[in-house]
């Protein structure tokens, strides 16, 4: 087994024991990843798994882990210019904060890889249907009913774009357009009354204040 497979199969194993609630299993792979990542250099690597980390934490409850293991995920995507990490961290911040009860900085994060999504992953509407949802997300758990109106309204917009490019594409870009159609409706139903719920992605803007302690190596 290579360096490589190692890491994406403790990184992978990871993501299994945290979907059946094996959270200490999960957190020990995900650091195991790290290590692996940190000995070969592998920065983007390890900034994925500190975000799958985050994940893991913000499962089990323990914000102030996923807020350290999130950041740092962030600072790597910093670091080596990984737009789409960037977004995925922030975005994974967002909802940390969000679950805080910090509303105001949740508002500014998701709105942050908002911005990250438009700027520099245009072609690619996933990231700023991602960042649109947690951001409807952050101003209904904050309630403002009017913000989280005008970023839904948003969402309906991309998904008329997403209408309009069906049939253009191959079989990746309508799949694509059917996942957006789901999850904009998803979003809408659950924002009638019904907390929203995400799972965990693996997210510029000032660091959200948090705690500096490093990951431990394992």
């Amino acid at each position: 087994e290579t360096g490589y497979q190692r890491r994406v199969h403790g990184g992978n194993l990871g993501v299994d024991w945290e979907r059946l609630g094996e959270y200490e299993a999960a957190v020990g792979m995900q650091l195991r990843r790290i290590n692996l990542c940190r000995v070969i250099n592998d920065r983007r690597g390890e900034a994925i798994a500190a975000g799958r980390l985050a994940s893991v934490h913000r499962s089990q409850g323990d914000f102030d882990a996923a807020v350290k293991a999130g950041t740092r995920s962030l600072e790597l995507a910093l670091e080596i210019s990984d737009k789409a990490g960037e977004c995925s961290a922030l975005c994974q911040l967002g909802t940390v904060h969000s679950l805080l009860g910090a509303h105001e900085v949740a508002v500014a994060t998701h709105s942050a890889a908002l911005a990250v999504a438009r700027r520099s992953l245009h072609s690619d509407k996933t990231w700023q249907r991602v960042a649109l949802q947690q951001l409807a997300d952050s101003h209904h758990r904050a309630g403002e009913v009017t913000a989280t109106n005008l970023v839904l309204e948003q969402l309906r917009e991309l998904e008329q774009w997403d209408l309009g490019q069906e049939g253009k594409g191959d079989v990746v870009g309508v799949e694509k357009v059917t996942a957006a159609k789901s999850s904009f409706r998803k979003v809408e139903i659950q924002l009638d009354g019904i907390e929203l719920q995400f799972s965990g992605s693996e997210v510029s803007a000032p660091l959200p204040p948090t705690n500096t302690t490093p990951i431990p190596c394992v």
